[in-house]
């Protein structure tokens, strides 16, 4: 609200006339005290707002479509002037580069570089070279990204001064690793969490020994000191970072932020829980815990590679971790997965190291600093052959496991699933006093009944009764027909007011259609207009909330207006979640038909298996947005030609059709791609020489006949003028080299045609998805990086300091 302008003084409280007698009481009839009491408040407060807004020019002609239109303005220009701090910043560190074309004398700085570039072999030292250039090192790499140690090893304490030193991740470095650093600095700035914790050497001094069998007390924990603690502890001035975005459903983080946070992290509510792809979830597996024997749990390994597996098959874009308790649970899992893909070899791309964020499996100790789309826990720990269950949990029972357990359950983005083999109930806490234990069967708790209510503190709902303008718009909404949830969200961030669609079965969670965010006490709590009117309702919109400001002055001038305009908002959103819903169900029947396809005509048990399989594990896709012009990529079906012996016999016109038949299927192709799908017909996985002179000859037949065209080293099919752009998600080469560069230059023209201005990393982001490669690896931005440049030369399309756009 605005402060009262100097000429116009506070108005007093208003004198009343004759009051309205409440409704159902006559004229000489003895009103009830109550409801006459909350007449003459509501006419009381109504009369006084009337007399403050009279003298505050600012409300008075407070129009809330104008103030939409400003506040619109206002994140535009706010995040335009982000976006110009970053090119002001690259314009500036680049005008300082040295010009690398000119040819520099052999004794500069710079043609001591130039000439070590050129160089084969018998380069300098690294060391050595960095002490040798420092000027040019500063202004070609004003920023330089390396660890602790790396520091101290090739650079120079005195010709080598960093104006900044930041320690990220610093609960993990300790501090005499850190000191070479810090000495070269002028200023530092160290980032960590005191709440979580670094690596140990736990699982190297318990090797061959059941850690269920160890006592308590026998775990003593090594110093842990950290450049983070040093600074903490020695008074450095201290900033808390609040704002938790990381989270795509409120589940994932509300655990933590109430046991170890104190509830101080502002994290953001999800409006349903993605069709059952986000949230937290337990699955209770019957499994054993082998104690006093291998340290695992077989079963539940099992169970979790299971899951891998799945994933993958129907969401592979969404990059996946497993977390495990101990060090040999983590290798059960390991050869679980191992086993799995060996009888499915289609699904070995997706676990390549190659890919940005690719899969992993890692136990507690080591755990830190990853994060995934979806993380999967599995306890391994469990009732043993004779069911009983301990509560020796390893690395939990230890001093700081808490602070573990913490790092685990914080490394999902939009989905966790725990796989435990006991329930929270079974577990006695009476059995220990390890914080960490404790903390397991809370965790456990909220799992199973996804109530993240529950963890919500009084003062939050003490807020809520509080809020008079929240429960007069949510009565009035009730009474129209509608479902109503106040306050949804576990932290200090959170929509008002949520309509929930009124088809949710009892006992799901709510699907939220429309969320109402009004200038209340909520608001007014966030200090600055870029908090409250840009931050809070982005991070809301990109989790998928379709979200309408309400205004408290137009509530009070216009109610019956401001009601219509939230039942035309709904049925907008309405509208939305149906084709959403129709779009996800139609991706499910694909899926549900691509799982029939791969079994045999006729193989009943095949199908039914394969129908309980989609029916345990539905597809639950996030609705999609805007069809893009990509066709999946279809692989011609393998025919069995015979043994490998029976190919060089095969005749070379029927050689000849089948080259033709791979072209027209999948061309253009790579000329080694080619010869590998045309060899494994006769199930040969490596070419010989000899056979692929074979269909080489027939490549030149076919050229002749007008049949192929060669370009480079890609084999086109005859009448292709222009590459295709196809899917690879589901099929086809993963390898970046195998797709030809006119694919790549294609999908780079499509995307920046559709964009018209956008950065060059992510147009390299952007164009790998157009090709099905959800996160592209390093080769594939390589390749693409090319194609880009090529285009850039060609004229084709233009950059201009990061930032590639169309010409015209």
């Amino acid at each position: 609200s605005e402060a009262p302008a100097a000429e116009a003084p506070e108005p007093e409280a208003p004198s009343f006339g004759p009051h309205a007698l409440p409704e159902g009481v006559e004229v000489g009839q003895a009103p009830p005290p109550r409801a006459y009491g909350e007449v003459l408040r509501q006419a009381f407060f109504r009369r006084w707002l009337d007399q403050v807004q009279g003298a505050r020019p600012r409300l008075r002609s407070f129009d809330p479509v104008a103030q939409g239109e400003r506040v619109g303005e206002f994140r535009r220009l706010d995040a335009r002037q982000l976006q110009l701090a970053r090119v002001r910043l690259r314009h500036r560190l680049a005008a300082m580069r040295p010009d690398t074309s000119w040819l520099a004398s052999k004794d500069s700085e710079l043609g001591l570089l130039q000439r070590e570039l050129r160089r084969q072999r018998g380069h300098l030292p690294v060391r050595q070279l960095l002490r040798r250039v420092p000027s040019v090192l500063r202004a070609l790499k004003p920023c330089l990204l390396m660890s602790p140690l790396t520091v101290a090893q090739f650079t120079d304490p005195v010709l080598h001064a960093f104006d900044l030193v930041v320690f990220d991740e610093a609960s993990q470095i300790a501090p005499e690793d850190a000191l070479g650093a810090v000495l070269r600095g002028r200023q530092l700035v160290v980032v960590g969490d005191s709440k979580q914790m670094p690596p140990t050497s736990f699982f190297k001094k318990m090797v061959a020994q059941d850690i269920g069998d160890i006592d308590e007390d026998e775990l003593e924990e090594p110093d842990l000191e950290s450049v983070l603690d040093e600074c903490v502890t020695r008074g450095l001035p201290q900033r808390v970072l609040r704002w938790h975005y990381r989270s795509k459903h409120e589940s994932l983080i509300a655990f933590s932020n109430r046991h170890f946070y104190e509830s101080r992290l502002r994290t953001f509510p999800s409006p349903d829980d993605g069709r059952g792809l986000l949230g937290l979830s337990l699955e209770v597996v019957e499994g054993v815990y082998e104690r006093g024997g291998s340290g695992t749990n077989p079963l539940e390994a099992e169970a979790v590679a299971a899951a891998v597996l799945d994933h993958y098959r129907r969401s592979p874009e969404r990059s996946l971790g497993v977390g495990a308790f101990s060090q040999a649970q983590q290798e059960a899992i390991l050869d679980a997965v191992e086993r799995r893909l060996r009888a499915e070899p289609a699904l070995e791309p997706y676990f390549s190291k190659e890919e940005e964020e690719h899969f992993f499996v890692k136990n507690l100790e080591n755990l830190q600093g990853d994060e995934r789309d979806v993380i999967l826990i599995s306890i391994g720990y469990g009732p043993d052959a004779e069911g009983k269950l301990s509560v020796n949990f390893g690395p939990l029972n230890k001093a700081g496991g808490e602070r573990r357990l913490n790092v685990l359950v914080t490394r999902a983005r939009e989905q966790v699933r725990v796989f435990s083999s006991f329930r929270p109930d079974q577990l006695d806490l009476r059995r220990t006093q390890a914080q960490g234990v404790h903390l397991l069967r809370h965790y456990l708790e909220l799992a199973e009944k996804g109530e993240v209510a529950s963890l919500l503190g009084p003062e939050r709902a003490e807020r809520v009764e509080r809020a008079d303008l929240v429960e007069a718009l949510a009565a009035a909404l009730t009474s129209r027909g509608h479902r109503v949830v106040l306050a949804v969200g576990s932290s200090s961030v959170r929509v008002d007011l949520a309509l929930a669609a009124e088809d949710t079965p009892p006992g799901e969670p709510e699907r939220f259609l429309l969320g109402l965010l009004l200038d209340g006490v909520g608001w007014a709590e966030l200090p600055t207009p870029r908090d409250r009117e840009r931050v809070v309702p982005g991070v809301l919109e990109h989790q998928r909330w379709e979200l309408l400001r309400v205004y408290a002055l137009d509530w009070h001038r216009r109610p019956l207006q401001v009601l219509e305009s939230i039942d035309l908002a709904l049925a907008a959103a309405r509208e939305a979640r149906a084709e959403a819903d129709a779009r996800a169900a139609e991706a499910e029947a694909r899926a549900a038909a691509g799982l029939a396809a791969v079994c045999a005509p006729g193989d009943e048990a095949c199908l039914e298996k394969q129908a309980e399989s989609a029916e345990q594990i539905r597809l639950k896709a996030a609705p999609v947005s805007e069809e893009v012009p990509t066709a999946p990529y279809v692989e011609l079906a393998l025919e069995s030609l015979g043994l490998p012996s029976a190919f060089p016999a095969y005749p070379d016109a029927d050689l000849d059709a089948l080259v033709g038949r791979v072209l027209a299927a999948e061309g253009p192709l790579h000329v080694e791609l080619l010869q590998r799908r045309v060899l494994a017909h006769w199930e040969l996985s490596r070419s010989g020489k000899k056979a692929r002179e074979r269909i080489e000859e027939s490549c030149a037949r076919l050229s002749e006949a007008g049949l192929l065209t060669a370009r480079g080293d890609f084999v086109w099919p005859p009448g292709l003028e222009e590459a295709p752009l196809r899917d690879r998600s589901g099929a086809g080469p993963r390898q970046a080299e195998y797709i030809p560069p006119e694919e790549l230059r294609a999908a780079l023209q499509l995307v920046v045609a559709k964009e018209f201005r956008i950065a060059r990393e992510d147009l390299l982001k952007q164009a790998g998805k157009l090709l099905g490669f959800a996160r592209p690896g390093s080769k594939l931005k390589g390749a693409l990086s090319q194609a880009l440049d090529a285009d850039l030369s060609a004229g084709a399309i233009a950059e201009e300091r990061g930032v590639v756009s169309r010409i015209g």
